[in-house]
């Protein structure tokens, strides 16, 4: 806010700037800036500026009154409050500090403003009060005695030849003395000029401004190498690599580097890898401003390689080994067993027919992972696209899609839960309808009802994480309000209804899942409960980390709800321990937790690419991920051996 006063010392406010731009406009700019810049300077300086003034006030005091102890006494003109007494400190203090400020009160030349003290004495008179011994007396009081004391100051400091003119017909030039810590973090704040983000090396060449000064990758290499110039880079990384470091340095020294948005983190990032491309943008940002100036901006294109990207056709006739995986030894979660591939006794031959005699397993009993490969002590030579979940006592056998459907005819599926289950809800309807011709990623509710065979699929989105707590809406009500919506519905298991997701579910989640139903006169009707996910597993800025011990604690939170939900009767599908085995290969999420990705399929040829309406209702998708599909199809199976 700038203010002028007038004659009579009334402010008249001239300008209101709710962030006004105190520094110099990258190409030299408005001048005012500087002027600006001046003022709010020499601000900081005259409240904060420290300087021992008490013995110098002392003996102008004492040649003004000629007394060396200011105790009040009677008879005496002048009685100096202790707050009196700290105003003249503080006067005296800012004189020292006053840089380009010109003091207008109290001055030695005091009679030019006799007339406006007479004013005020008059416009005073009959609010007068005694201010006490701690209070402050008014200008009118100690009017005459201020100006003998900025005489004697200015006597005093002229009798010095190594001094400066301290009169007040010129302007000071500002007080060189040390700033104090806060004073230059006070100033740096005001005008963005913080020192912490000064690297060593950059440069205050006004050319340089929009450019990066380095960028480094801590796995891979940039293709191109790095110039300044150069805004667009890729990088190949393999399958392993699940999380990679990116560096970038501004190169000059009032820019930053920063990731995402003009607002995110500074210099560094630890990014969570998705299959396929990922991008990274980084921006350059101007921080000398009130307002953070985007400079330019460079991207970083991340390929990480497929899990099979190099694996070729699998020939069970050819030398190999067959290996089992429960964990890996980087995240050990399961007390007591054995971690990386583990090297088994038999051929991929023999095990496929020791399993096609075991019987089918009755809910979801723990297992490992088998997969072929050249030797389990090269990981690279395993065939992961023929890799299978596999209990140790029974099987999971996959029904063909004419069963399935038969056994879901005439059902309506109601689905509470977040992104990991939308991903088993899409696989379902692409195994049960053949295709999948309607894809969203929706974080509301979604509605299929065109399914054939009176079949019907609603979905709820639950919880919303990114609502503050008491925004959130409550479970009892998503459940009741979605099977509400859908009344009359039959109390039998021609009504099915599935929860859970990633790490959100609980007891209590369980417990208000019977009570709705009971309530509602739906306890026949199937409850099918899918247990914890995989997630949180890679260290990254922006999202929380488990580490085994966390982990740990995940698995007896998915046993509690486990227990609570085999209580009811209800179904339970055990996904924890298939996906804490494989935590490295998610596919996408910087939680690290979706096993599944929803990609487009187009079987049109390029001529007809060219009509788009064509080429809209052509458009299919397909969801990937053996691992998603896996206790997808434990989810369906579920139903199906009901029958």
């Amino acid at each position: 806010m700038e203010l002028m006063l007038n004659k009579t010392f009334h402010a008249v406010v001239m300008e209101v700037n709710g962030q006004p731009p105190l520094s110099q406009l990258p190409l030299g700019g408005d001048s005012r800036n500087s002027n600006k810049q001046s003022v709010a300077k020499d601000v900081v300086n005259l409240i904060f500026g420290t300087s021992l003034v008490a013995r110098d006030v002392a003996r102008a005091i004492d040649s003004v009154l000629g007394a060396n102890d200011f105790s009040c006494r009677a008879g005496q003109e002048i009685c100096l409050s202790t707050g009196d007494l700290v105003y003249l400190l503080d006067s005296k203090r800012e004189r020292q500090f006053r840089g380009h400020f010109h003091q207008v009160y109290p001055t030695a030349n005091g009679a030019v403003y006799n007339d406006l003290i007479a004013d005020l004495k008059s416009e005073l008179v009959d609010n007068q009060h005694d201010p006490g011994l701690s209070g402050t007396q008014s200008s009118v009081d100690l009017h005459n005695f201020l100006t003998k004391l900025e005489i004697t100051y200015q006597t005093v400091s002229m009798s010095h030849s190594n001094s400066r003119t301290n009169s007040e017909d010129f302007i000071n030039p500002p007080h060189k003395s040390k700033k104090s810590s806060y004073q230059e973090a006070l100033i740096d704040n005001v005008f963005g000029e913080d020192s912490d983000h000064h690297v060593d090396g950059c440069s205050d060449d006004k050319s340089v401004l929009p450019f990066l000064g380095s960028l480094a990758v801590s796995q891979g290499q940039l293709d191109p190498p790095f110039r300044p110039s150069t805004l667009t880079y890729h990088v190949h990384v393999g399958h392993e690599i699940t999380r990679i470091t990116v560096e970038a340095v501004a190169a000059h020294c009032r820019c930053q580097a920063r990731f995402g948005t003009k607002e995110g983190q500074m210099n560094s990032v630890k990014w969570v890898l998705d299959i396929g491309q990922n991008v990274i943008t980084i921006f350059v940002a101007d921080i000398s401003h009130a307002e953070v100036w985007i400079l330019q901006r460079y991207y970083v294109y991340i390929a990480r390689a497929e899990l099979s990207n190099n694996e070729g056709p699998f020939n069970v006739f050819l030398k190999h080994q067959v290996c089992s995986l429960v964990q890996e030894c980087d995240l050990t979660v399961f007390a007591g067993k054995r971690c990386g591939l583990q090297l088994m006794s038999e051929s991929w031959l023999q095990l496929k027919e020791r399993t096609h005699r075991l019987p089918s397993c009755h809910g979801t009993p723990e297992g490992r992972w088998v997969v072929p490969c050249m030797t389990c002590n090269n990981r690279s030579s395993c065939f992961w696209r023929n890799s299978t979940w596999l209990p140790y006592d029974c099987i999971h056998r996959v029904l063909p899609r004419l069963q399935l459907r038969y056994c879901w005819a005439e059902r309506k599926v109601f689905i509470i839960g977040d992104s990991t289950i939308r991903g088993v809800m899409y696989y379902m309807l692409e195994m049960l309808n053949g295709t999948l011709a309607h894809w969203h990623k929706s974080h509301t509710s979604l509605s299929y009802s065109d399914l054939g065979q009176h079949m019907s699929f609603t979905f709820a989105y639950y919880p919303q994480f990114w609502l503050s707590e008491n925004q959130q809406p409550v479970f009892e009500r998503v459940l009741y309000t979605l099977l509400r919506k859908h009344l009359p519905l039959k109390n039998s298991q021609q009504t099915v209804l599935i929860i859970g997701g990633l790490q959100w579910l609980t007891n209590h989640h369980i417990n208000i899942t019977h009570y709705v139903l009971k309530r509602m006169g739906l306890t026949d009707i199937a409850v099918i409960v899918k247990g914890y996910g995989a997630g949180f597993t890679q260290p990254a800025d922006g999202i929380r980390y488990y580490d085994s011990v966390a982990q740990r604690r995940v698995l007896a939170r998915d046993k509690n709800v486990m227990f609570a939900a085999n209580q009811f009767g209800f179904h339970y599908v055990n996904t924890f321990n298939m996906t804490i085995s494989r935590y490295k290969h998610f596919l996408y999420g910087r939680c690290g937790c979706h096993y599944h990705l929803v990609e487009a399929v187009n079987n049109l040829s390029s001529d007809d690419e060219r009509n788009l309406d064509q080429l809209q209702l052509a458009l299919k998708y397909t969801v990937r991920g053996d691992i998603n599909a896996f206790y997808s199809e434990l989810v369906m199976n579920t139903m199906c051996s009901q029958n």
